[in-house]
């Protein structure tokens, strides 16, 4: 796994909660509130069914995450769907993640990158490297 997107996981990790969003099939916009982790290469949420009851399997998601003057932004493509009682476990692969800090200078503030993780960029340089 890149360094880049193992950092960005972690700190995923850590902050655990955040807000999936993405369109449903009639164009809707779906915000939902989740929990977060990782296992190996994918992202997982866990999310409750009482705000939930669609699937979202082959959809792109972004998941969004804030903690003091960190915001991560992760887009994703769901892979799995495992649905319990009381909670549905999402899983997905990571296509893009972003990890901002706001900086402020008297009363400007900005957003400055930390890290940048993109899955189609990396792949183009590992398809080079192997030709």
């Amino acid at each position: 796994m890149n360094k880049t997107l193992q950092k960005i996981l972690r700190k995923v990790e850590t902050v655990q909660v955040g807000l999936l969003r993405c369109h449903t099939d009639d164009d809707k916009r779906l915000l939902l509130q989740t929990r977060a982790g990782t296992s190996d290469e994918s992202l997982n949420c866990i999310v409750s069914n009482d705000t939930f009851n669609e699937s979202l399997l082959s959809k792109n998601v972004n998941l969004i995450q804030k903690y003091k003057d960190d915001y991560i932004h992760i887009s994703c493509k769901v892979k799995e769907e495992v649905v319990r009682e009381t909670a549905t476990i999402i899983s997905m692969e990571v296509l893009k993640a972003c990890w901002f800090t706001r900086k402020s200078k008297g009363s400007v503030c900005w957003l400055s990158e930390k890290y940048i993780y993109n899955a189609m960029q990396f792949n183009a340089e590992e398809i080079d490297l192997a030709s």
